[in-house]
């Protein structure tokens, strides 16, 4: 689950037919639905006979600042302002973003445009965070995703935006999460000072944001952009990390990894972590859609156990048509193992939302026995894809 899974590009390519500007298909989140198909079901002309190096390639190409790990959406019938013109025209939009917080809206169908729009949302006097930020045992205190190859851009591991936004296009937005740091942070050298293990290390000046932006401008709205303020992001636990029984979100080790999506009025926030740099936990964070300053959901995979990260090669949770929501977890500890139905590290989860508690309730789960939990968690292999015979249930 940890790995990244996705090949990395400088170059946004697009491939398509060159005569279908019309056939483009609203694609608002991760995978295309909430069931994560993939499946574009208004496609009805490509096929082998035409899918052929001849009359299937590259149609254009743009560059952009840095590496992008989100999927790249489309959204159709946009209102913007043509650049030429300078009046309100209806185009198909290409929504791009990268580990530089920079996002960019393409016209889909014209490769000669510049961007609509583009906007950088680092702020002022701060930077982007980046691998060297990262100091994780498991890693040998050296960070090595996000780095990129064959070209020095994106050689300094930048992670600002990383998970796939999502598309409300009934309120023209889009809702995504940056992230920032202060210019001198704690990056003290291993084994100087207390500094040998990962907790040593302080998340002061680590911040990460919500927006919501409008489609047609990049300008903020809902009260956008709204800071995780570690303060009031918590819950109670007493996994590590916990003061006083309290686990708040740290924003330098919670990794904003999977797609963001979109049910019943609020927007959640997956995270896992950065190569277990402790101490993390799985988080899912839920924001209401339309007032990004009201935080509904507050939820851990492991508030009594450690680590839980939901990353899923950066896959977003599915979920139901009533409402429950579906996902992998990481890698925990022995919380987990008992059966504790708070604590489902390793496991497949389905939960729902429990709004006056602000939480999300696992309702069931499916978990490897303990001989195969525990060699997964030795090994570090998290929930695999494998089909094993001997699985826990709770229903």
């Amino acid at each position: 689950m940890k790995k990244m899974a996705l090949k990395l590009y400088l170059i946004v390519c697009l491939l398509c037919m060159v005569f279908t500007s019309q056939a483009q298909t609203d694609v608002l989140t991760q995978h295309n639905d909430l069931n994560r198909t993939g499946w574009n079901r208004n496609e009805s002309i490509l096929n082998t006979s035409n899918v052929t190096p001849t009359n299937f390639g590259i149609l254009y190409k743009h560059t952009v600042d840095d590496q992008i790990f989100a999927q790249p959406l489309i959204v159709t019938g946009i209102t913007v302002t043509d650049p030429v013109t300078h009046t309100q025209v209806s185009r198909n939009l290409l929504i791009v973003v990268t580990v530089q917080n920079t996002m960019y809206a393409f016209d889909a169908d014209d490769g000669t445009l510049d961007p609509y729009w583009q906007i950088n949302f680092t702020p002022a006097g701060e930077m982007v965070p980046n691998a060297g930020d990262i100091h994780a045992h498991l890693c040998n205190f050296t960070y090595t995703d996000f780095k990129s190859s064959g070209n020095n851009l994106g050689q300094i591991g930048s992670f600002g935006t990383v998970g796939t936004p999502v598309i409300d296009k009934s309120t023209n937005t889009i809702y995504f999460v940056s992230r920032y740091r202060d210019q001198i942070v704690d990056n003290t050298p291993l084994n100087t000072t207390d500094h040998a293990n990962d907790p040593d290390w302080s998340s002061a000046g680590f911040f990460q944001q919500v927006h919501a932006l409008d489609l047609s401008t990049g300008a903020d709205k809902f009260g956008s952009p709204v800071l995780i303020d570690p303060t009031t992001t918590f819950v109670n636990g007493t996994g590590p990390g916990n003061v006083g029984n309290i686990i708040h979100f740290d924003p330098r080790r919670q990794n904003q990894r999977g797609g963001l999506f979109i049910s019943n009025g609020i927007v959640y926030i997956p995270y896992s972590g950065h190569c277990d740099m402790d101490n993390y936990h799985g988080w899912i964070l839920g924001y209401k859609i339309n007032d990004l300053t009201q935080q509904l959901i507050r939820y851990v995979t492991t508030p009594n156990d450690e680590r839980g990260g939901i990353w899923m090669s950066g896959a977003g949770p599915a979920v139901d048509a009533a409402g429950n929501i579906y996902f992998a977890v990481g890698n925990g500890n022995s919380a987990s193992l008992s059966g504790d139905p708070q604590n489902v590290a390793l496991s497949v989860v389905k939960t729902t939302p429990d709004l006056i508690n602000h939480t999300l309730t696992n309702i069931s789960w499916y978990k490897p026995v303990s001989s195969t939990y525990n060699a997964w968690n030795t090994s570090d292999l998290d929930f695999g894809t494998g089909l094993y015979h001997e699985i826990f249930v709770s229903v």
